[in-house]
């Protein structure tokens, strides 16, 4: 921590903990020591002191998701989350840091990203199948228009802005493609129906990096983001690209964290996640004569995209078009209320990681409906269905 950050910090140290009931990580232990308050004295006393961080201080730095809310409540504006990450990287350097995140930098510079499981595997298998669902989407359009069979009708010309850009990319990120890329296969499938075709990001992109900002290692990012960019182009002239994610916390880091490792995208370049997207698609296309799914759903918003991105619209407006009722939980959109899986909360700290999930899930079932997501890591973590994968069911291309 910096004497700079140090300064920043001031307001939370000399503050009355307003944010502790905020936390998601205190709300579900109950420790004192977890609390954004707590974690950040832990953090400006060991600077001041000049002493390495031990391996109590170190769990304490990593129990935080990253949720953002400490943030959105914070009267003084001080990142709590961001600040952590400087700590959690004093830990890896002490030796103190929980052993799950140890493995993660390694990982990355043999594979590209933190994930056990092959991911380059995964999406060298995903070729040949989205290669099969395009021809199948052509078959079935050329069926239903023969049939009359209600269907959204695909915008034939697009904006000066967008052939600009070229045909957007899906990114569809290393937890999506840790649980075997079906997600994937659904999102390209949806946005074809919507008549908005993505296209497969290349094998060189298989992660965004935020993990390793969030494990503390901000240097290695750098050089990550900088590989990961160069993939993106495949080795032709640079040129502003529309990328576009499955999972909310790396569209953030896409948008916010490259370009402070100047490793950005050409200006012009449009980031944004799939939500968005496929809302505005839909908007283009003038909306679906297709009937709505029956019964009803509960919409969890991921905490990154409902604080990080702004973004609380796109996924109502999509539910509203593909099912019959939308209920939500008593906390929701901005106040929101985080599953337990970001921030690598999951790895460091899995028992809290589970309580969160509980907690979280009570109060989704507490709504009476089954529940819907649009982050890979929060379907995961509560066990809900993706939202995409219902857009795929209820435009039939399941």
């Amino acid at each position: 921590m910096t004497q700079t950050s140090q300064q920043d910090a001031a307001p939370c140290l000399s503050c009355p903990k307003l944010c502790t009931a905020y936390c998601p990580a205190h709300e579900a232990s109950a420790r004192e020591a977890y609390s954004p308050w707590a974690k950040i004295s832990l953090m400006t006393l060991a600077t001041s002191l000049g002493a390495k961080p031990g391996a109590s201080e170190a769990q304490s730095f990593a129990a935080c998701t990253g949720c953002l809310r400490c943030l959105h409540h914070c009267p003084h504006g001080f990142d709590v989350p961001k600040a952590l990450e400087s700590a959690r990287g004093a830990a890896a350097r002490a030796g103190t840091a929980p052993a799950a995140l140890g493995p993660l930098p390694l990982r990355f510079a043999q594979a590209g990203h933190g994930e056990e499981r092959d991911l380059r595997a995964v999406h060298q298998s995903l070729v040949p199948q989205v290669a099969a669902a395009q021809a199948r989407g052509e078959a079935r359009r050329a069926e239903e228009q023969g049939a009359a069979v209600p269907s959204i009708t695909p915008r034939l010309t697009s904006s000066r802005a967008a052939q600009a850009l070229g045909p957007p990319l899906l990114l569809a990120g290393c937890d999506a493609l840790a649980q075997g890329g079906g997600l994937a296969l659904q999102a390209l499938a949806v946005a074809a129906a919507l008549g908005e075709p993505l296209a497969l990001g290349p094998e060189g992109a298989l992660c965004c990096g935020e993990k390793l900002a969030q494990a503390g290692h901000h240097e290695l990012l750098a050089a990550h983001a900088a590989r990961t960019r160069s993939a993106l182009f495949e080795g032709k002239r640079p040129r502003p690209l529309h990328l576009v994610l499955l999972a909310p916390g790396c569209t953030l880091a896409l948008q916010e964290r490259w370009p402070s490792v100047k490793a950005g995208l050409p200006e012009g370049s449009v980031v944004e996640h799939l939500t968005t997207f496929l809302s505005r698609a839909l908007a283009r296309a003038g909306g679906s004569s297709r009937p709505r799914l029956p019964g009803a759903v509960t919409w969890h918003d991921p905490c990154q995209l409902a604080r990080g991105l702004r973004e609380v619209t796109a996924p109502r407006a999509l539910l509203a078009a593909a099912v019959e009722e939308l209920r939500e939980p008593v906390r929701c959109a901005e106040e929101t209320s985080c599953c337990g899986f970001g921030g690598l909360v999951s790895r460091a700290l899995p028992d809290l990681s589970r309580e969160m999930a509980r907690q979280r899930s009570s109060e989704l079932r507490d709504c009476g409906a089954p529940a819907v997501t649009s982050s890979p890591g929060c379907s995961r973590q509560l066990g809900a269905e993706e939202l995409v994968s219902l857009l795929a069911r209820w435009l039939g291309v399941d």
